[in-house]
């Protein structure tokens, strides 16, 4: 083990297991998921069952109960069922995975930057936009500089009173 239970060394279909078998509703229980989600992951062939109870309930082992853990890591981490399908049947490592969402990470945080920076020039624009509508006509046409921004090759560029530059 690498010392954090969440990323095992081996995955949990390598365990031994212990014999306890657990209802769906205590492996639920036991993970801090629902009823619903366990059985969805179950009806997907992502944990199956161990064993059926003589009336037909599923049970599952301590390998289950593993092996849903690393299944709700993994979730939490964004992964979708494709990608914990695919760590689980040993096509992608788990580095090959934190690689593959630290750069789609990357993206999400250069998206949110535009996002406030266009946010922060519509809060400092849109005051004066809305109250000196004579002013601004007179100088930009009917046109608010905050509509002015725009998206270059090179990234966000702000166009303020004839003037060319980063995003505010």
């Amino acid at each position: 083990m690498n010392g954090d239970t969440r990323f095992p060394d081996a995955l949990p279909s390598d365990a031994p297991s212990s014999g306890t078998l657990f209802s769906i509703g205590d492996l639920a229980r036991r993970t801090g998921l629902t009823v619903k989600t366990v059985r969805f992951y179950s009806d997907s062939g992502i944990v199956p069952p161990t064993d059926r109870s003589p009336a037909g309930y599923r049970l599952y082992d301590t390998t289950a109960l593993a092996r849903l853990d690393l299944v709700r890591t993994l979730r939490d981490l964004g992964l979708d069922l494709a990608a914990v399908r695919r760590v689980l049947a040993r096509e992608l490592s788990m580095p090959e995975i934190a690689a593959a969402h630290a750069d789609a990470l990357e993206v999400q945080i250069r998206t949110l930057r535009l996002r406030k920076a266009v946010l922060g020039a519509v809060a400092a624009w849109g005051w004066l936009c809305s109250h000196r509508r004579a002013a601004f006509r007179q100088q930009f046409g009917r046109q608010c500089p905050v509509r002015m921004l725009t998206r270059t090759g090179s990234g966000s560029t702000f166009v303020e009173h004839g003037r060319t530059g980063p995003a505010p």
